[in-house]
């Protein structure tokens, strides 16, 4: 496959990480196809791992951090400060490597949970109802994007929703996507 030159990313999610370490096929793979390898990597010393094999294949990477920013999420919520700043100077030999962070997959997905959490046995929400739940985490979602270009300035920061009939955003996003399970014409 012949990426066109007028394409300036293309990749696969959840290509390679925590999970599926020892599939060093997948990088040499997706080395032919794409020029971005999505990596799950919570943990730094993978992270430090998989940037450089990446960037043998000439990929950078989009690193999927969530148990960094969202540590047993809502508890130990503060810890995320302290674990970003680690990991970020951990990986900053590789960062020239790296693409864009993806700091939580499917927002929506998060914030309906809490409702459920919250308000038990009652059927899904209205927009409006999950409104005050989904604002909530993209405040949270914006600081730790600040964060993120606070340590990296101009690093992009990568939002996938769920499918969903309407989305409330986080503003700090530099990419949005969206999820779509089945027939695509069926994702809203």
């Amino acid at each position: 496959m012949t990426i066109p030159s007028t394409l300036q990313h293309f990749g696969f999610f959840g290509a390679f990480g925590q999970g599926n370490l020892n599939n060093t096929q997948t990088l040499s793979e997706l080395g032919g196809m794409s020029n971005i390898a999505w990596v799950y990597a919570d943990d730094v010393s993978i992270a430090q791992k998989l940037i450089p094999e990446a960037a043998k294949k000439g990929l950078k990477v989009i690193i999927w951090i969530p148990g960094v920013f969202f540590p047993a999420y809502p508890k130990h919520a503060e810890e995320w400060r302290e674990n970003w700043a680690k990991y970020a100077d951990a990986i900053r030999p590789y960062i020239d490597n790296v693409a864009a962070f993806y700091p939580l997959d499917e927002p929506n997905v998060a914030a309906l949970k809490q409702y459920r959490d919250a308000h038990p046995g009652q059927s899904d929400p209205t927009f409006e109802q999950l409104r005050p739940y989904l604002q909530a985490l993209n405040d949270q979602l914006d600081l730790r994007n600040a964060a993120i270009k606070k340590s990296f300035p101009g690093m992009p920061t990568v939002d996938i929703e769920g499918p969903a009939n309407d989305y409330l955003i986080a503003k700090s996003y530099d990419w949005v996507g969206f999820d779509c399970y089945g027939w695509f014409g069926a994702c809203g």
